[in-house]
């Protein structure tokens, strides 16, 4: 006798109304304003109008459009019957309350870690452009030489040598000296300013400290939510920004520019009335709260290309910095 299917019942029920309050929240909890243009829309889709440099002298300048079509992005969270019941009743807690917040949070770190790999891939980009023809010489030499390397470390992997070009630098001045060159380079190639913020590692932001010329930022300025870029001071008119998700030694430096409305750059359109919550239930299991966002994450124009740089540096003595 064939067992009989268990039927699955789903239904769906909207907790609370989209607003551009709770759009807003997010933007701000993600701190994405402090790097890009963050512009709330009231529609799906949207006309972007900028100007950008109409020949490659950078001469002259023309009117473009953009047309922006946001994404649909959901997070979810599922809860049991009993964690709703006990927690309401012994505590008097609302579970739906607690997880939108909570899952209002994580579309808040969703959106900045979007934007700083957007940041980087462009900054990555502008980095292996400027090689040398011996760099690239170096690095087919070291592609070449990975198929005799058969050098296996503690964990038994095979390990391979890998060709980075990193600037040699012997004290907190050279190290200033990198990022101000490709601050200016960001304004020699984009033309729309030059590079007013840098994001590092805690070792490199506490050895820029180190300048004389270094404003430190008060407390109350640094304390940001656990996770995501802070900012600690700034020097030479650009803000040095502390990312937690960075290692502590890490030597890769990301500098860009915030352009204003109406320029090239990275801009970020947020659907006011795209942002819902709902709670999906299947069959006798636990319900899941389904928190969807509609945003959308656009290069406009040419010049953003010329926006984002990275830097890598190396100590060149055997001594740290620190």
């Amino acid at each position: 006798m064939a067992r009989k299917k268990k039927e699955v019942i789903k239904t769906e029920e909207t907790l609370k109304p989209s607003s551009r309050e709770v759009s807003q929240r997010i933007i701000e909890l993600s701190e994405t304003e402090k790097f890009v243009e963050v512009i709330v829309i009231d529609a799906p889709t949207y006309t972007y109008d900028y100007k950008d440099y109409a020949d490659t002298y950078k001469t002259s300048t023309k009117e473009f459009k953009k047309f922006v079509a946001t994404g649909d992005f959901r997070i979810s969270c599922a809860v049991t019957q009993e964690q709703i019941t006990r927690l309401k009743e012994d505590w008097n807690i609302d579970v739906y309350a607690m997880v939108e917040h909570a899952l209002i949070n994580e579309a808040s770190y969703g959106m900045i870690k979007h934007l700083m790999a957007r940041m980087g891939e462009i900054a990555r980009k502008n980095y292996l452009n400027d090689y040398t023809r011996l760099d690239k010489l170096k690095i087919k030499a070291y592609n070449f030489a990975n198929k005799f390397h058969t050098k296996k470390n503690s964990l038994g992997y095979v390990s391979t040598i890998e060709y980075k070009k990193k600037t040699k630098v012997k004290s907190h001045r050279d190290l200033l000296k990198l990022i101000l060159r490709e601050s200016n380079t960001i304004d020699r190639n984009g033309k729309w300013g030059y590079g007013n913020f840098a994001v590092c590692s805690i070792k490199t932001a506490t050895i820029l400290q180190q300048h004389s010329q270094y404003i430190m930022f008060p407390q109350e300025e640094t304390v940001s939510n656990p996770g995501k870029p802070y900012p600690i001071g700034q020097i030479a008119g650009v803000t040095i920004y502390v990312d937690p998700f960075m290692l502590y030694a890490d030597t890769n430096i990301y500098i860009g520019v915030k352009t204003k409305t109406g320029l090239p750059g990275i801009k970020i359109f947020v659907y006011a009335n795209g942002l819902e919550t709902k709670v999906e239930t299947e069959g006798l299991g636990a319900p899941k709260i389904v928190y969807k966002m509609r945003y959308a994450m656009v290069d406009v124009g040419e010049s953003c290309k010329h926006l984002y740089r990275k830097i890598e540096y190396e100590e060149e003595s055997l001594n740290s910095l620190l």
